[in-house]
């Protein structure tokens, strides 16, 4: 039988072909996971065991329905996004009806919670509990996903221990409709979503949240399959921040500072006596003897310096392209940029990091 070119050809290369695109996915597996070197194998537990830190057990008491009527509790999952004020998200129809709700942390311990608000259309509920050195999750930025961008979601299914699932963004980025759908903003994946996962986190591969779980296509049983829906993180945190704006408590803020490699002069600081405070940006500010930057005294919780992530003990070193060399440049700096949002870079400690602080009209 006589062999043709192309036979002779696909012979050949097949075999480098298959090397290639074996080399390929496992160089995009190893950017996601990480290779444990003493059992030669790629995970993601590292980040799943410092995410597990900040994501709860949510269990309810006895709900009220119509009438009067009471009915069983029930078991959903949350996550802490603000340690310090004990700031929970987890779904509105998980807590709904609820007489008593009580969070189970990391730790094992349970604490009463109540809730702050709601929001039907988004279906999120705010929680609050009283409670000390907890963990908060890190929030991601549910605008920059991409559908095959890799995501687990962890959850309490089936009211079992604490468990997380692999998947994809399957669509999303914008409202999702049909039939088994409602018409708003969702995340759709493909992994398992099961009864209990409701409220938990959507994480990428850093372990941020950039979503809420939310629903499921399933069978007739609550079975997950492989069609789940989450609420973006961005969305989310818009929604509660209302909500915490409504009880009279600050926002939580949601623009988490970028590090960046830049060489800037590590000159010793020495603190001068000049203050300034502009209160449209919330900041208590200190030139420095050394005319290389400002530090910050203090941030006002709620104000913009406090949204875009600054700190007090943080060190601005540049307004956009400006460097900084006192409280009074900064500020005739910020004066020139009104409506604008500017590239903040500060020290903090011995990194250097980036930010954006939305400038106001006066």
């Amino acid at each position: 039988m006589q062999i043709s070119r192309t036979q002779k050809y696909l012979t050949a290369t097949l075999p480098f072909l298959v090397v290639s695109l074996l080399a390929f996915a496992l160089t995009s597996q190893a950017q996601a996971f990480r290779l444990d070197q003493g059992r030669g194998v790629y995970t993601l537990a590292p980040m799943l065991k410092k995410a597990k830190l900040s994501i709860v057990r949510i269990q309810l008491g006895k709900r009220r329905w119509s009438r009067g009527k009471a009915g069983p509790g029930g078991i959903g999952s949350g996550f802490i996004v603000d340690a310090k004020r004990g700031i929970i998200l987890t779904n509105r129809h998980v807590v709904k009806g609820a007489r008593r709700i009580y969070v189970l942390t990391s730790d094992r311990k349970s604490y009463r919670a109540r809730v702050l608000g709601t929001n039907k259309n988004v279906d999120l509920a705010v929680l609050k509990i009283e409670a000390r050195n907890l963990t908060q999750l890190k929030l991601g930025n549910s605008e920059t996903l991409e559908i095959g961008d890799m995501n687990v979601v962890v959850g309490f299914p089936f009211g079992l221990a604490m468990s997380a699932s692999l998947g994809i963004i399957s669509a999303g980025g914008g409202k999702i409709s049909g039939r088994y759908v409602e018409d708003r903003d969702s995340l759709q994946t493909d992994a398992a979503i099961n009864p209990g996962n409701s409220g938990g986190p959507f994480l990428n591969s850093r372990g941020e949240a950039v979503g809420v779980n939310t629903s499921i296509l399933g069978d007739n049983g609550g079975t997950s399959l492989g069609i789940g829906f989450g609420i973006p993180i961005n969305v989310a945190i818009k929604s509660m921040n209302q909500i915490l704006r409504r009880n009279k408590m600050a926002a939580v803020s949601h623009n988490t500072p970028k590090q960046i490699a830049q060489a800037f002069p590590d000159t010793l600081i020495k603190q001068a006596s000049l203050q300034n405070k502009p209160s449209q940006f919330g900041l208590t500010l200190q030139s420095l003897a050394s005319h290389i930057g400002v530090l910050i005294k203090k941030v006002d919780v709620g104000s913009l310096a406090n949204m875009a992530g600054l700190q007090s003990g943080d060190t601005i070193l540049k307004i956009d392209n400006a460097n900084i060399a006192d409280s009074k440049q900064l500020v005739q700096q910020l004066a020139t940029k009104k409506n604008r949002k500017v590239r903040v870079i500060f020290k903090r400690g011995e990194d250097h990091y980036e930010t954006f602080l939305q400038v106001m009209a006066s």
